[in-house]
Order: structure tokens, then C-alpha cells, then sequence
């Protein structure tokens, strides 16, 4: 059995030779590769560990890991399958391994908890079918991205026998936004098999610094005193990573020189983004960081938080950033209108709107006491309702409820707290 450190992730984790509830995540993409769905199920998963809980994942191998091994605890099967393998053939051979797996470690665990709504909850049914197994279901994002959409919409010949397979067989569906429920009941899922669990934040970790840190943070990363603007994600098109550049290029001559943009991520976009900063004579002020793991210290490191996407599960980077203390600027959208009390935890945006956006911007760097009271109230409403141990506490009494059959039918479409 191998042993792996996860840096700057890694917790101390406490188990138990009594565990009563132990679970199998099935997810496409796991820890070391970098997203939002990613590093969420890693913080949960060690939550859930800390709490007693065994975890094991299943899931397609990305990086040099080897096929099976522990990380801080949690047991992890990573299936062997080329990205460049057609996607259908990928898909049923992520289905075949999982099947393999699951078959093998039966005695292991008790409830198969999926992410994503096709192929991950496909291997859960065919779990809770063939081996017995209780089943939860989470799609991370609604049902116009990702894929919840290509369920609902891209494949409606085959998208709605699954949906109609889940609601018979799956025995919960978390929903980790307002409108990923409203989805769930829109296609017919009944109330009391969905339940509202927003996704959580490591908040000690995501935490405030002060001015001499904050400075020192900066000298670590190489970057200037001026006013730092940062957002992050996957550059993708819906994330509009370009809106937010056209909109910095308009604020720069009202900003000082050393004022900067930071874009944290990677993906298909990149390229056109680097161009379009280049286009509009910023690029020397944009700086494009890639994928990091480490996406505190950037964040402590920041004035402004801006997240200007079309379309949002959940976003965890803004719960981050939030949970950092710093303003945030969000669209109106999704998972979004959850997180962003307007003028109180954060300001909204219209999305898509480039002049709007750089004046919200411009009103958190030019009234810095305003801005700082907007982070201290997003910081407390992260505290209070959003730390992972709340969104890890919450996943466990609906884990005990599924397994308890003294209790009887559950209550639920209920917000966990």
C-alpha cells in the first residue's frame, strides 16, 4: 500500500476501528488534478475522515499516481484511460473498471456516493441495482452546464430513461445550490428524495491575514503593492474570463501603473484570453498564474475578488475567496445569488455587462472602507454557514439517515444544518 503527502491539503486525520458509516466516492476527475469539483471532494472527503467516516474513491487517472493508493487516509482507485480515448469508449471503460472495483470492495462501504450526473451515476445505479448498495447523487452544476445539460438536453433519447432511473433508484440527490434544486423538481425528482447541501470551505486554511502578511505574501509571489485584482477558474467560455479583461483594460488609466490582474486557472481559452490582453495593450498588467494548488496564498494576497461567469453550480472559489475576507463581485447567477447578499457579503453584476463591471470594481478599489466592510461580512457568513465542517456534518446525518432503518422514511428537501 502506498502513502502520499498532499502538501499544503494534507490534515491530520483521525480514524476509527469502529466506523459505522464508510462510503465510495465515484468521481471522473480527483486530487492532484486542479478544479473547483476536484478539490471540493478532497476537503470532504478528509472532513468526512476526520469525523470517523471511511472513504474510498474511485476514480480515472490523470497525473504518475500509481493505480491504488492512500492519501492522508482516504483508500483511492485511480482506472488507467487515455484522454485520448473516443469518450464513449472512455466512459464505458470508466464504467467496466468502477464496476470491477466496486464489486471487489463490497464488504467496504455502504453507500455509493456519486458526482456528476452521467457516467459517475450511472456506475452508483448499477451499484445500487446489482450489489444493494445506498445511493447518493450530487450534480455540481445546474442544468445549462456541464454535465446536468448534456443529460437534460444534448441526449434526450437516452437523458431521460437515466433521470427516470434515477428518481426510481437513487436514495438522495444533493443539491449544493438553490437552482441546481430547482432543476431537480423542474425534471420531476420528488421532494423528499432531494436535499439542499451547499458546498463547504476549509475556513481556517481560507482565512484573513493582515497588512505585514498580506505585504509578505506579495513578496513571495513576486508581485506589486498596487491595487491586485484576482479571479479564478476553469477559461472556459462561460466563465467570461473576457469580459472581466475588457473591463480591467477600461479601468487601467483611472488606476495606479503598478495595478495588476490575476487569473488563476487553465483550459482552452487561454490562448485567445492572453491575445485579447495583448489586443487592448494590458498584457504586461494580466498576469495568467495556471492551475495552482495553493490558491489561498494568491487570494490573500488580493483587494478584489471577481467571479463574472454566465453560469455557476456552487462556485468554491468564491467561498474561498469570501472565506479570505476579500470583496467579491459576482454575477447575478446560479449558485452565486446563494453566496452574495447585494452591498452587504459582496456586490452583483450584470452578467456579460463590461462597463458595469468596471465600475463595481472601481468603487471597492477607490472606497477601501467599504470594501473591507463587504469582506468582513462575507467572511462572517462563510464562518456561519459554509465551513467544510458544517457541508462534511451535514453529508453525514444524511449518510446515518439513509442507513438507519429504524428511522423510517426521511424528511427530505431540507437544508442540512
Amino acid at each position: 500500500m502506498n502513502s502520499t503527502e498532499t502538501g499544503q491539503n494534507e490534515l491530520p486525520i483521525e480514524t476509527s476501528a469502529s466506523n459505522t458509516i464508510n462510503v465510495c466516492m465515484v468521481a471522473v476527475y480527483f486530487y492532484p488534478d486542479i478544479g473547483g469539483i476536484q478539490m471540493t471532494l478532497l476537503a470532504l472527503s478528509q472532513q468526512l475522515q476526520k469525523m470517523g467516516v471511511s472513504v474510498t474513491v474511485i476514480t480515472r487517472r490523470t497525473h504518475d499516481n500509481p493505480y491504488f493508493e492512500v492519501v492522508n487516509g482516504l483508500r483511492i482507485f485511480r482506472l488507467d484511460i487515455p484522454k485520448s480515448k473516443p469518450k464513449i469508449i472512455a466512459a464505458f471503460q470508466f464504467i467496466a473498471g468502477s464496476l470491477i472495483i466496486l464489486w471487489k470492495e463490497k464488504t467496504r462501504y455502504q453507500v455509493v456516493h456519486s458526482h456528476q450526473l452521467v457516467t459517475p451515476t450511472t456506475i452508483g445505479l448499477l451499484a445500487k441495482t446489482f450489489l444493494g448498495k445506498k445511493l447518493v447523487l450530487t450534480p455540481h452544476t445546474p442544468s445549462t452546464a456541464g454535465a446536468f445539460r448534456s443529460l437534460v438536453y444534448k441526449r434526450p433519447l437516452t437523458g431521460k430513461p437515466r433521470i427516470k432511473w434515477m428518481q426510481k433508484s437513487a436514495d438522495a440527490v444533493v443539491a449544493i445550490s438553490e437552482e441546481i434544486k430547482r432543476d431537480l423538481f423542474r425534471l420531476g425528482f420528488p421532494p423528499k428524495m432531494v436535499s439542499y447541501i451547499p458546498n463547504g470551505v476549509d475556513t481556517e486554511r481560507f482565512s484573513p491575514i493582515d497588512e505585514a502578511m498580506k505585504r509578505e505574501r506579495r513578496r513571495e509571489l513576486g508581485i506589486s503593492d498596487g491595487p491586485v485584482i484576482i479571479c479564478a477558474g476553469r477559461l472556459i467560455p462561460r466563465k467570461q474570463i473576457d469580459v472581466l479583461i475588457k473591463a480591467f483594460s477600461m479601468l487601467v488609466p483611472e488606476l495606479p501603473s503598478t495595478s495588476i490582474l490575476m487569473v488563476l486557472g487553465d483550459g482552452e481559452e487561454r490562448s485567445r484570453l492572453e491575445e485579447l490582453a495583448m489586443s487592448l495593450d494590458v498584457s504586461s498588467q494580466i498576469h495568467f498564474m495556471g492551475s495552482v494548488l495553493d490558491a489561498h496564498t494568491y487570494l490573500q494576497a488580493s483587494d478584489v475578488f471577481v467571479i463574472p461567469s454566465s453560469i455557476e453550480g456552487m462556485p468554491i472559489i468564491l467561498l474561498e475567496a469570501m472565506s479570505c475576507g476579500l470583496p467579491s463581485i459576482g454575477s447575478k447567477i446560479g449558485g452565486i445569488e446563494d453566496l452574495i447578499a447585494d452591498g452587504k457579503t459582496g456586490i452583483f453584476v450584470n452578467s456579460g455587462d463590461v462597463a458595469d463591471l468596471k465600475e463595481k470594481i472601481n468603487s471597492l478599489i477607490k472606497d477601501r472602507q467599504f470594501a473591507l466592510r463587504l469582506g468582513q461580512a462575507a467572511r462572517n457568513e462563510i464562518v456561519k454557514n459554509y465551513s467544510m465542517e458544517t457541508t462534511a456534518r451535514n453529508h453525514l446525518d444524511l449518510y446515518k439517515c439513509l442507513l438507519d432503518t429504524r428511522s423510517g422514511k426521511r424528511n427530505g428537501n431540507k437544508k442540512w444544518k
